[in-house]
């Protein structure tokens, strides 16, 4: 069985990149179009340029998207796709770690997440909310409860699953806030982490943003996701 999930995981991510390969690539005048509503994506003129800015400007370019997606003009199903195209490594990690849903039903839940999302309320830690709420429904559709849920000590997003209030009122700037009460994290260390976990950078980018080397970013957040890891439950109770 778990042989056949994960055959069934690797085909609809395999069937997800192909398919982003060549939308991807196409320039499309709705892309476009995307700069009068949001300044981020100004030049942008293919789905692949668009999902490009994600990483430089997180919150205002997927919020955006969420947006247009929710708006359900002809662009609705383009702009969820480049969320969804966003999302998808984080999903795939998600489904790694869970025994009890594939990747598939996570992609399905973030569709409909996507859809349902108070942008309004929730304008910040866009992705770090989206995936929390998505592996929510996954969970709650099964009938299993969302507060656990076993996944390596490297992933420092699944810190909060064991705490109280539900993880899903939880966000990776309040882990690293408790974190830096505790003493767990240098200021420099905290700033990079929500760089790459909160605002979704990669590591070159969030070396150029706090003037660190790619190398040490990695350092950085392998060194504090170890810390992190060995002292969850201090965090969750803070």
């Amino acid at each position: 069985m778990a042989q056949a999930a994960g055959s069934a995981g690797r085909d609809v991510r395999h069937g997800l990149d192909e398919e982003w390969a060549e939308l991807g690539a196409q320039p499309s005048p709705a892309v476009i179009g995307w700069a009068d509503g949001c300044g981020e994506l100004t030049g942008a003129s293919t789905p692949g340029d668009v999902l490009d800015r994600v990483g430089r400007a997180p919150d205002a370019v997927l919020g955006f998207l969420v947006g247009r997606a929710q708006h359900g003009g002809g662009d609705a199903q383009l702009a969820g796709r480049v969320v969804v195209q966003a999302m998808l490594g984080k999903l795939v990690r998600l489904a790694d770690a869970d025994a009890g849903a594939e990747l598939g039903d996570y992609v399905a839940q973030l569709w409909c997440t996507i859809g349902g999302y108070p942008l309004a309320r929730r304008p910040r830690s866009v992705a770090a909310n989206l995936w929390m709420d998505t592996r929510k429904a996954v969970r709650r559709e099964q009938g299993r409860p969302t507060a656990a849920l076993a996944v390596p000590d490297a992933v420092l997003d699944e810190l909060w699953t064991s705490s109280r209030p539900p993880a899903d009122e939880l966000s990776v700037h309040r882990v690293v806030r408790h974190a830096r009460t505790l003493g767990l994290v240098d200021e420099p260390t905290a700033a990079v982490l929500l760089s790459v976990y909160a605002d979704g950078l990669t590591s070159a980018a969030a070396g150029e943003r706090h003037r660190m080397s790619t190398d040490v970013v990695r350092w950085r957040c392998s060194r504090a996701r170890r810390r992190l890891a060995e002292h969850a439950l201090a965090l969750a109770a803070a």
